[in-house]
């Protein structure tokens, strides 16, 4: 017998989160890499590699798709809120005419491309959120 098992728009939500996540993840690996053999790759935040943060923080999001609603939000948060910061930042300075990110194989800043998926990303978690079943009693719990 076919069974056929129909997504919820909070489940669907959550997919394309985790999805949206894992592109940020294999974006950034490549600058990563690039950095780790020496390569001035990516600008640095103090000692720190900004690329470096970025991974964390798309590895951050990607795992707050899969925990339970009481640990989701700060989980996300810690991923979103410095990648948002990075990502705005970055390309405020490039639209002033500052080289602040690293290019793309097409040559666009990746800072652009950042804030482009980070806002997908945050519309799916809210879209996640809001529609999901339950909702007050896990709003209340948090």
């Amino acid at each position: 017998m076919i069974q056929i098992v129909l997504m919820t728009i909070p489940n669907a939500a959550r997919v394309l989160l985790a999805a949206c996540a894992l592109a940020g993840v294999f974006g950034v690996v490549p600058i990563v890499q690039r950095q780790i053999t020496g390569a001035a790759a990516c600008p640095t935040l103090g000692p720190v590699p900004a690329c470096y943060l970025v991974l964390l923080g798309y590895g951050l999001i990607f795992v707050s798709a899969f925990l339970v609603a009481r640990y989701r939000l700060r989980i996300f948060a810690a991923g979103w809120l410095p990648l948002i910061i990075l990502a705005s930042a970055g390309s405020g300075l490039e639209l002033l005419g500052q080289v602040a990110c690293p290019r793309s194989s097409t040559g666009v800043p990746t800072c652009f491309l950042s804030l482009g998926l980070l806002s997908l990303i945050v519309v799916f978690y809210v879209v996640e959120k809001r529609l999901a079943p339950g909702r007050a009693s896990e709003d209340a719990g948090t």
